[in-house]
């Protein structure tokens, strides 16, 4: 396995990667044109043509032998400053007892 910046032919890939994350993953949703732009964004950074504040760095981690992207993180130049910078995350709790013959779940916002 290594890590290396996103290509702009990672695409199909990006979007597998993004189907199994699924929907409680908000900043990657199976949306090719979203995973697209993102990938040309990070492409516009690597390339230093996108100004430092505004940058987003994107990378994958890849299977050296097989080629498969098993991963991604990316690290944005600056959040916060223009546009406020919102951070969450869609759950499930389970709570249960054998006693009482209970399970319920919650969803939860975090």
């Amino acid at each position: 396995m290594r890590i290396r910046p996103i290509a702009r032919d990672d695409l199909d890939g990006l979007q597998a990667l993004a189907q199994q994350a699924g929907v409680g993953f908000t900043s990657l949703p199976d949306n090719r044109e979203f995973l697209a732009g993102k990938i040309e964004a990070a492409a516009s950074a690597f390339e230093e043509r996108t100004p430092v504040d505004d940058r987003l760095y994107f990378f994958v981690l890849e299977d050296e032998v097989s080629g498969e992207l098993a991963g991604c993180c990316a690290i944005e130049g600056q959040v916060g400053r223009e546009v406020p910078f919102y951070n969450y995350r869609l759950g499930t709790l389970a709570h249960s007892s054998i006693q009482l013959d209970l399970h319920r779940t919650i969803d939860t916002l975090f």
